[in-house]
């Protein structure tokens, strides 16, 4: 009898150190499983990332060259109302000249 009773706490001691091992073994691959997720998590969340700043980069440069487009047009019609207003001026000046100049022609 006490060879059986023996025996059965063998058996359940190495059945409790298979549960043990087992144990081991899933909370390892948990481990394992748990920082391959998080590293795929983090890549992906890198890749979105570097996609978003890409867009992002790419919708300023248009911005910006849209803006730079803008500011040449209106640079070259503020260019030639000065042109304009300048020849203008200088014509009226001429005139003034000639003007001036007529009293002082001979045979007047």
């Amino acid at each position: 009898m006490a060879t059986v009773g023996l025996r059965r706490i063998k058996d359940a001691e190495e059945r409790a150190e298979g549960l043990i091992d087992d144990a081991l073994d899933n909370a390892d691959r948990i481990a394992s499983d748990a920082q391959i997720d998080a590293t795929r998590i983090v890549s992906d969340a890198e890749g979105k990332a570097r996609q978003e700043a890409s867009r992002l980069a790419a919708r300023i440069k248009d911005e910006a060259e849209a803006e730079i487009q803008a500011t040449n047009l209106e640079t070259e019609k503020q260019r030639d109302i000065i042109r304009k207003q300048g020849k203008q001026q200088m014509e009226e000046a001429v005139i003034a000249i000639v003007e001036g100049l007529q009293p002082l022609a001979p045979g007047r």
